[in-house]
C-alpha cells in the first residue's frame, strides 16, 4: 500500500481550508505554532499558519499546517464540525495524517487506514468560529498535536510534539 495515496483526500480538504482560514486570535494576528522532533530527526521549527475549516458539502472538517524544511505536512480530515476534544489515528471516519521527510527518510503517522504506521493525538483545547460562508466555516483553534512517526523502512521513529 502506498502511504502517500492515503494523504491525498485530506490534503485536498486541507488546501480548501488553507485558502480560507488561519488559526489566529484576531483577524490579523497569528497564533504561535511550533513543532519539535526528537529521535531519528531532531529540532524545533515554526509551523506557520494552522488552518481549520468545515466544508458543508462534504460535512467534513480539515486541520492542517506545514513546515518547509524539514518537509512536514499535517493534513487531517474529520467527519463533522471540529470540537474541543481529542482526535487520534483511530478516530472513526477520519482520513489523512502526518508526513515528515528528513534527509532521505520519510516518516508517517496515518489515520484510520488499517495501517499501524505511526500514531498521533490531536488535542483541540479550544475551537472558536472565525467566519461562516455559503460553503462552510473557518475556525481559530488551539491545542497540541503529538505523535510517533514511523519510518517507511527499517530504522528509528521520530517523536513529534506541536503546540498552537
Amino acid at each position: 500500500m502506498r502511504v502517500s495515496a492515503i494523504l491525498y483526500p485530506a490534503a485536498a480538504l486541507a488546501a480548501l481550508a488553507i485558502a480560507g482560514c488561519s488559526s489566529n486570535d484576531d483577524v490579523n494576528g497569528s497564533v504561535s505554532c511550533s513543532v519539535t522532533f526528537s529521535g531519528a530527526a531532531t529540532g524545533t521549527y515554526n509551523c506557520g499558519t494552522v488552518s481549520a475549516a468545515y466544508t458543508t458539502a462534504s460535512a467534513t472538517s480539515a486541520f492542517a499546517f506545514f513546515v518547509s524544511s524539514p518537509a512536514l505536512t499535517v493534513a487531517i480530515s474529520i467527519p463533522g464540525e471540529l470540537a474541543a476534544t481529542n482526535y487520534t489515528n483511530n478516530t472513526s471516519g477520519a482520513n489523512g495524517g502526518i508526513t515528515l521527510t528528513s534527509g532521505s527518510t520519510t516518516y508517517y503517522a496515518v489515520l484510520n487506514t488499517g495501517n499501524t504506521l505511526g500514531t498521533f493525538t490531536l488535542h483541540l483545547t479550544s475551537v472558536s468560529l472565525l467566519t461562516t460562508g455559503a460553503s462552510g466555516k473557518t475556525y481559530v483553534v488551539h491545542g497540541t498535536l503529538n505523535g510517533v512517526l514511523a519510518p517507511t523502512s527499517a530504522g528509528a521513529s521520530v517523536t513529534m510534539s506541536s503546540t498552537f
